[in-house]
């Protein structure tokens, strides 16, 4: 839409998506005030409208809808208003389960969501989503990927970085940032107890 801010057309976005499970599976997502708050500074701009955000670090409780959201981040970066031409698009977690979750959410939004379906290519053993008219690609990472190294990420979000063992992932995550104009990386995670943990450090 004509007018809008990048946030605007990342929330605008969003609220095409469909809710995949619980009470109100079926219904359009509805950013939430604080979802919008945390949207509205990821994708503030500068005077030429670019992004000033590059790396963000949100602590949240379990259980408070953040999957959703960070999928429907994820889908906006690989098919919808912030996909660019040949992205690498990433979710971290500790464990292939956990992993796994975000890639579950995102494939179910997309079989209820033709315009989605009709343009990627979901390749569900590799946990990997191809958007065809941009070649814009998704994988889901785990802790101990091997395959970090030498990635050019243009988005990465990481779920529950205090649970991870090490800092190995996210470093390569962030490093690979570095090819990019307008990469941007999302930490979501509850705080971690320990004081020397990749978690504190970045609350820092």
């Amino acid at each position: 839409k004509p007018g809008l801010s990048r946030a605007e057309r990342v929330i605008a976005f969003l609220e095409t998506l469909p809710i995949t499970s619980g009470m109100l599976a079926g219904q359009l997502f509805k950013v939430r005030p604080w979802q919008r708050e945390i949207i509205e500074a990821l994708y503030a701009t500068d005077a030429d409208g670019r992004r000033i955000v590059r790396e963000s670090v949100i602590t949240l409780p379990r259980k408070n809808g953040k999957t959703g959201l960070l999928a429907g981040l994820a889908l906006a970066h690989l098919s919808g208003p912030e996909a660019e031409s040949r992205g690498q698009c990433y979710s971290a977690a500790s464990d292939r389960d956990q992993a796994a979750l975000l890639f579950n959410e995102m494939e179910a939004i997309i079989l209820q969501t033709p315009a989605l379906a009709q343009r990627t290519n979901i390749q569900r053993f590799a946990k990997k989503i191809e958007d065809i008219p941009t070649g814009s690609t998704y994988s889901a990472l785990s802790a101990d990927a091997r395959k970090a190294h030498g990635l050019s990420v243009s988005f990465f979000c990481y779920d529950e970085l205090a649970q991870a063992p090490n800092r190995n992932l996210l470093d390569y995550l962030r490093t690979g940032t570095g090819g990019r104009k307008e990469a941007l990386g999302v930490v979501i995670s509850t705080q971690s107890s320990d004081p020397n943990h990749a978690m504190s450090e970045l609350v820092d």
